[in-house]
């Protein structure tokens, strides 16, 4: 066939096609502007969060590079800078620790750092500068505070340097400070290369074989790594660790903040979650305004057949009008889409108590949005199109809207089959309804999805348990802990910090009944043949869960070889024994009590549940201690413990609080000098009394403590909950706003393709009262059917994703409720009767006889 250059009219034709729609484009602008707000508001929302919660674990981190090594020679850092895949690289070298008794709370750390490692660090000084000479220095506002120190440029800061064994005592001179993160674990205190090299002799050993002499340990380069990407760091990291040559000794370090944008199972399915709701209602919405729009025309795409436009053509013309509407539409959303995600950030930063509160504008917030709103447009087109593309000229004439072209109504003659009974105005609506059943169910599910959501949410949400919720954090009324569990830097755990003469203290506060201590001790424990055994089937059947071998080998080979396996040892008191999880055995009290029974809590990589260490084993807290039986596999709250790790194998050992200390004394010989936690009970009544009371206390004497109490809990969890409710409720509020932009378009454009029958109906003798009764009755089967769509087939839905989401946590306990759906009944009603109600009347401004002579195009 040959080709007609009519490109330009088919352009042109479809323009002033869409021109004669008028408020029907604006309709479908609408539409398209809610679906591309959604994306953009979602998008907004998730990226400024993640983007908030990485920078707020690089603080944490110290860093903002991808990776580095520690403790590296010069030789050694030469080599590596020199490695391809390196973006940028950076080191600072560390010469001792601040020994001012002022600093005994704050980890000091006195290194040399070049410009650039510093600002990744967080550690760029903000008034002043770098030290370049000399006794020069640069430190934290929280280091300079705790010296008495003016933050002023030139004041002298006497500061004594642990260097090894030997203390060296100075007097610097300030060049500039910053604002201290606030989560770092450290503080840094920068010298000038020229103080390092006076003080600090360049290491000739490699830093392990440095640390099994006794030597001094400063002097080693720590390097900081910016790579091309942060995609799979740790893999690019093995390949620079292999170009220059380095074994599995070289201690190489992953900014695990990057690896916190990445998604859990649970969040990815969430968040496919929202996008598959997204691009359904958008699909819904938009689908049905242009089918309605194109069926409404049919007579009209009928007449250019005859005149020789193709189904190509026409296919085009519908796509392109389309794509002109989106390109009015999608910007109109990306830009309120991106108002709205700005101002639900503040409300989602309070709930989530975050620091760092960052607000993204990139190009691909935006680039997405516009992808995945034409992508739901295209979508959107492909049934119109098709609809368009395959009329006849003859069918187009002869259509009506129950009839879809290409098809013909079966039974009775031609087509008709002869129905009796009292025609009443319910009859007539649930029959215009039939008219077109896709339009009907289309606004059904729009509708319905917005209810289904809702009560999902609402569901979900006071699923939520405080007192499961209190219970993996709270044992007693109120609970004391130390504010850091480990002092990274340093090397110590602080586990026993509570002394016997604080617990004095908190048992003499008012409104206190009683006071239980828990206690926790690292050490080594020697499994027994049967459990190493079972170790290595479990390490050959699920090994590649354990992530790189190079970091878990030398523990595994430890293990497997002499038995030897990094232990913390719990001694519990009673009120926790009722917040223990039993995944496998039985607890027998009363040998708990004589600590030869113990309940033990394994570790084997990154949440891996399978038991190798099972009830009935036999464990040794010494090599050559008494063995204690294993009574039950269990899992203990979180908030109770301590929370830090030693490695990817280690196991905790539970035993009751009065045996621990016999329990140690029979392993190490030693005891802890205090506990680890302190359980409050209080009197009746008394919990805000005692609360106050034990609060002063902390804050006057004991800072470094931190107090746990119902009231603080519940505050935490109304932010978890918000948090859902905010997310959710905007989420539902704009579905509803598609639904209800569906459920319009649908019955303003029915009634409008219906002036001429409506017409001749009042013209043989119906009045306007009662086509608004059938109108009204066909806006109220609406929602009738959306009720029980919403009860039926939205509930299941809801219920499956509920338990997919909530499935995994200790404090959510689903229970059926159908408020959300009740408490919409009447806003849909009220819906379903003024819609119709104030169309038919805006369509009565015309006189029975013009409706009659009107005649679509």
């Amino acid at each position: 066939m040959r080709r007609v250059p009519n490109r330009k009219l088919i352009r042109r034709l479809s323009m002033r096609t869409m021109k004669e729609k008028g408020g029907k484009n604006l309709i479908a602008i609408a539409a398209v502007a809610l679906t591309s707000l959604l994306f953009t508001a979602l998008f907004t929302v998730g990226m400024s969060m993640l983007d908030s919660i990485e920078e707020a674990t690089m603080r944490q981190v110290g860093t903002t590079a991808h990776g580095g090594y520690k403790h590296l020679r010069k030789e050694e850092y030469e080599k590596v800078r020199h490695a391809p895949g390196i973006r940028d690289i950076s080191y600072n070298i560390v010469a001792g620790f601040g020994e001012n008794p002022e600093l005994k709370d704050i980890q000091t750390e006195v290194r040399y750092s070049e410009e650039k490692s510093a600002a990744w660090g967080f550690s760029l000084p903000e008034e002043g500068r770098m030290p370049e000479s000399g006794t020069e220095c640069a430190t934290s506002i929280k280091v300079l505070d705790a010296l008495g120190i003016p933050h002023k440029v030139g004041e002298r800061v006497p500061l004594a340097v642990r260097i090894g064994k030997d203390v060296v005592k100075e007097d610097f001179i300030l060049t500039g400070w910053w604002e201290d993160t606030g989560v770092s674990h450290a503080e840094q205190f920068w010298i000038s290369r020229e103080w390092l090299t006076a003080h600090v002799p360049e290491p000739s050993l490699s830093w392990e074989e440095n640390v099994l002499s006794g030597g001094n340990v400063s002097g080693y380069l720590d390097v900081s790594i910016l790579l091309p990407s942060s995609f799979d760091i740790e893999k690019q990291m093995n390949d620079i660790s292999e170009w220059a040559g380095f074994g599995p000794e070289t201690r190489v370090s992953v900014n695990w903040a990057y690896m916190s944008s990445g998604m859990d199972a649970t969040s990815m399915l969430l968040l496919s979650f929202v996008l598959f709701i997204i691009i359904l209602s958008g699909y819904l919405v938009i689908y049905n305004i242009f089918y309605i729009n194109v069926a409404s025309d049919i007579r009209y795409y009928g007449l250019l057949k005859t005149i020789g436009t193709t189904g190509r053509q026409l296919k085009s013309m519908v796509r392109g009008q389309a794509f002109l509407l989106s390109a009015a539409g999608i910007p109109l959303g990306l830009l309120a889409g991106w108002f709205v995600g700005r101002g639900i950030l503040p409300l989602l930063f309070q709930q989530m108590d975050m620091t760092v509160k960052k607000v993204s504008l990139n190009f691909w917030i935006f680039a997405g949005s516009a992808v995945f709103s034409l992508l739901v447009v295209y979508l959107s087109c492909i049934r119109p199109c098709r609809l368009a593309a395959r009329v006849s000229p003859i069918e187009a004439v002869r259509y009506v809207e129950w009839q879809t072209p290409g098809k013909k109504r079966s039974g009775g003659h031609n087509g008709r089959r002869k129905k009796t009974g009292r025609i009443n105005m319910l009859r007539l609506a649930a029959a215009n309804m039939r008219r077109s059943r896709k339009k009907s169910v289309i606004v059904i599910l729009s509708l319905s999805l917005c209810l289904s959501l809702l009560n999902a949410v609402w569901t979900f949400v006071s699923g939520f348990n405080f007192e499961k919720y209190t219970q993996d954090y709270l044992a007693g009324d109120l609970l004391v802990k130390p504010d850091k569990y480990m002092d990274y830097t340093a090397d110590v755990r602080n586990t026993d910090k509570i002394t016997d003469e604080m617990r004095e203290k908190v048992e003499a506060l008012p409104g206190v009944e009683s006071v239980e201590e828990n206690y926790l001790k690292d050490t080594q424990g020697y499994l027994s043949e049967e459990t190493r055994d079972r170790l290595s089937d479990f390490v050959e059947t699920c090994g590649q869960e354990l992530g790189d071998e190079r970091f878990w080998k030398e523990e595994y080979d430890m293990i497997r070889e002499e038995g030897k396996i990094v232990t913390m040892v719990y001694g519990i008191p009673e009120i926790m024994l009722s917040r223990v999880k039993v995944l496998e055995g039985a607890f027998d009290p009363e040998k708990f009590r004589t600590g030869k029974g113990v309940l033990v809590e394994q570790r084997a990589g990154e949440g891996n549940r399978e038991l190798w260490l099972k009830p009935g084993d036999k464990i040794r807290l010494s090599k050559g201690g008494e063995e204690l039986e294993v009574m039950a596999a269990v899992q203990m709250p979180y908030g109770m413990g301590a929370q830090y790790s030693l490695g990817s194998f280690y196991l905790k050992v539970y035993v009751d609080a009065g045996s621990f200390e016999e329990v140690l004394l029979g392993s190490q010989g030693d005891r802890p000098q205090g506990g680890l936690n302190l359980m409050v009970n209080t009197l009746e009544g008394e919990e805000e009394i005692a609360g106050q009371a034990l609060s002063a206390l902390l804050e006057k004497e004991y800072p470094d403590f931190t107090m746990v109490s119902r009231e603080k809990l519940r505050e935490e969890f109304s932010s978890f909950t918000g948090m859902f409710y905010i997310i959710g409720g905007l989420l539902c509020l704009i579905l509803g706003l598609i639904g209800v932009l569906n459920f319009m378009n649908a019955m303003i454009t029915g009634i409008l393709s219906r002036k001429q029958e409506f017409a001749i109906m009042e013209a043989v003798g119906m009045t306007g009262k009662q086509l608004r009764r059938m109108l009204v009755g066909e806006g109220l089967l609406y929602a009738v059917w959306t009720v029980i769509v919403t009860v039926t087939v939205g509930n299941f839905a809801g219920l499956l994703l509920i338990r997919a989401v909530g499935g995994g946590m200790d404090y959510f306990i689903w229970h059926f409720t159908l408020l959300p759906v009740l408490c919409g009944i009447p806003f849909l009603v009220l819906l379903s009767v003024a819609v119709p109600f104030v169309s038919f009347h805006v369509m009565c401004g015309k006189s029975i006889v013009d409706r009659i002579r009107m005649a679509e195009i």
